[in-house]
């Protein structure tokens, strides 16, 4: 817990104004939760550059370049390119933390309503793609969806990236799908659906009123020569809805949402801004890890 309010005040220097929520770590959370493995990923096909790094994306918390946006919604989609991410080798390649991992991702999150019956205080669905480590020894990437809900303990649900996935586009999904459910589906270019097991989040109570899109990081290296690598990826047709058809982001007025805050090593800018005529804008974001 303490690292929770250490983190949470890294949020408030750094940005003021915006939500202390979204930057709380979920390693805790993790630790408790269930982790659902799929046997069916590939090794990471990502080679890290062969530099010295320094970072911590542990200590004080998770590493992001993320956007928000605020306001009463019930469902989000995005279409995002899936590259090869990599997690340095003596983290995620070993069995001292499955939980360190680098992630492209989207998330669907209640931060006021039902936060407090929440785990840190803060209800979320997120779905996309993460480095994480399978298995002892192993790096793989690998589709996911988790959620945290009311009254329960974080949920995560692994699934399946292949080779030919890389350089295609997926499709991430989180939609209502009856009185406190939602539906989670992440496309594969190899396999139709990305997912394995269940896709939906059911007995859910919250009641959404954020979107956020972006890369986080969960990694520490002390100048290593094994940093997380990620190549540039695309966040396209971004769209949200609240109880209605899909709108797409900044259709009606530009809209670059908020608290497009970075901490590297993870980075992200606006290639496209949201606007009229833009399809939701196009989000980039990428990893350096140095």
């Amino acid at each position: 817990m303490r690292g929770l309010a250490q983190n949470a005040q890294r949020i408030q220097d750094a940005e003021p104004g915006s939500s202390l929520i979204w930057r709380l770590s979920l390693a805790a959370a993790m630790t408790t939760g269930l982790l659902w493995w799929s046997l069916l990923s590939i090794p990471n096909a990502a080679a890290a550059p062969a530099t010295l790094a320094d970072y911590d994306c542990v200590t004080y918390g998770h590493c992001y370049a993320i956007v928000t946006w605020p306001g009463t919604v019930t469902g989000t989609e995005t279409t995002m390119t899936v590259v090869a991410l990599y997690c340095d080798q003596y983290h995620c390649n070993t069995q001292m933390n499955y939980h360190y991992h680098l992630s492209d991702e989207m998330w669907l999150v209640d931060t006021t309503h039902q936060a407090p019956n929440c785990l840190f205080g803060v209800c979320w669905i997120e779905v996309g793609q993460a480095a994480f480590p399978m298995t002892p020894n192993s790096n793989s990437d690998v589709y996911f969806w988790a959620e945290n809900r009311p009254g329960m303990v974080y949920l995560e649900h692994p699934g399946n990236v292949t080779y030919y996935d890389f350089g295609y586009t997926t499709n991430l999904s989180i939609t209502p799908s009856g009185s406190g459910a939602w539906s989670i589906s992440a496309s594969s270019h190899t396999y139709g659906n990305g997912l394995v097991g269940s896709t939906t989040s059911a007995n859910n109570s919250m009641q959404p009123d954020t979107i956020r899109i972006g890369m986080e990081l969960y990694d520490y290296c002390g100048y290593c020569s094994d940093p997380a690598y990620a190549p540039s990826s695309d966040f396209t047709y971004n769209q949200w809805s609240n109880n209605s058809p899909f709108f797409y982001q900044g259709a009606d007025y530009p809209n670059k949402g908020q608290d497009y805050l970075q901490y590297p090593p993870p980075k992200g800018y606006w290639n496209v801004i949201p606007a009229p005529g833009t399809n939701g804008g196009d989000l980039v974001t990428y990893c350096g890890c140095d």
